[in-house]
């Protein structure tokens, strides 16, 4: 039902203003059509500025065209082909920002990682989706058939538990900034369960037949990557965006407990690993699914399995603890002589063995020369 009324408030000249009403199913709106008229210039049966009013002509006409205006919008809604945000957009000429737009904000705002993630949501909801998405897309309807495609294309429960919680910070970002008429409401359907599993180590052996497997240029650095990981003791992509890799040892405090570590670097094999993703450290999703497609286990298990090569060489707990660069610092209690240079060359003894039990090194050298 579309309608024009007279507001119950008169300005100083004892005139009204007057807005256009649209109530259907799921909607109740009022539009102004910023011009007032006194009472008795206006035609209550018939919705009209009387022709007694100097203006009654062009008011006329602007009542016409918000009519009009709203008639086509309210068909397009219940045949629909717009949403209920882009019907409320289109009625009160809301421009709607972009989304590109308020990424290029976010470019400059956030960390390379953070920023990172919020575009691999956003590329993977248009793939779902099928087309370039706008803020009023990120709504029910669309999140639900995102979802189905996703777990039809076998996406883990996790990335699309992230997917959502970031596309749901980017439209209620988006909401604040006044570049979207509705914010993000969350249902509890959206949360997709995770099982607890077990974390997977991998052995020297699965990692060079991974290795036969490389066709690409991503493929290969994927490998680098979780071999990266394991040579530096079990660092994640979060290390790697802060490392200063030097050709002895350096030093590296790791991002998750602050915990500073003492890092070899194997004759500036390290640093040729890293000079050659150094340019890939914010693209955790990209790498993370070749890596798990490669190898069958994700990124992180590149820490349990360095820790299951230390298991297998008999490294002392005490030690495992230290080289993991874990918050335990029990081995200052175990070892009273800790700065004591045996122990020191115990630890670097040890970290050796682990990586020459693994053939790091050589795989390593392999994955450096393989060109594609």
């Amino acid at each position: 039902m579309i309608g024009v009324y007279l507001q119950t408030s008169v300005n100083k000249n004892k005139e009204h203003s007057l807005y256009v009403r649209v109530r259907a199913k799921g909607i109740n709106i009022s539009i102004p059509l910023k011009f007032a008229v006194q009472k008795k210039h206006f035609n209550t049966k018939r919705k009209r500025v009387r022709s007694s009013h100097p203006l009654s002509i062009p008011f006329n006409k602007r009542i016409d065209e918000v009519s009009a205006k709203i008639y086509e919008s309210l068909q397009l809604y219940r045949a629909d082909i717009i949403t209920l945000e882009e019907f409320n957009n289109r009625l009160s000429k809301r421009t709607e920002k972009s989304i590109p737009h308020l990424m290029s904000i976010y470019k400059n705002e956030k960390k390379p990682n953070t920023y990172s993630i919020y575009q691999y949501s956003i590329t993977a909801y248009e793939r779902a989706l099928n087309k370039s998405i706008i803020f009023s897309d990120i709504s029910h309807s669309s999140i639900t058939k995102a979802i189905s495609k996703w777990k039809t294309e076998g996406l883990s429960p996790t990335s699309i538990n992230t997917y959502i919680r970031h596309l749901g910070i980017l439209k209620n970002d988006a909401h604040k900034r006044d570049y979207c008429s509705t914010p993000f409401t969350r249902h509890n359907a959206y949360n997709q369960r995770v099982e607890r599993l077990e974390i997977k180590s991998i052995t020297s052996e699965q990692f060079k037949e991974a290795m036969s497997r490389v066709k690409s240029e991503n493929e290969r650095k994927a490998l680098i990557l979780y071999l990266l990981s394991l040579m530096t003791r079990g660092m994640y992509f979060t290390d790697f965006q802060n490392m200063q890799p030097q050709r002895d040892v350096f030093t590296h405090f790791r991002h998750k407990t602050k915990n500073e570590m003492q890092i070899d670097g194997l004759d500036g094999l390290i640093t040729a690993l890293y000079d050659t993703i150094r340019d890939e450290v914010y693209q955790l999703p990209k790498y993370a699914k070749i890596i798990k497609r490669l190898l069958g286990v994700p990124f992180k298990t590149a820490r349990k399995t360095y820790d299951s090569y230390a298991l297998l060489n008999n490294v002392d707990f005490q030690i495992r603890i230290h080289l993991l660069g874990q918050r335990d610092q029990s081995i200052k209690r175990h070892y009273t002589n800790f700065e004591m240079n045996a122990i020191k060359q115990k630890i670097r003894d040890s970290n050796t063995l682990i990586l020459d039990s693994f053939n790091a090194k050589e795989y390593a050298k392999e994955l450096i020369c393989l060109n594609y």
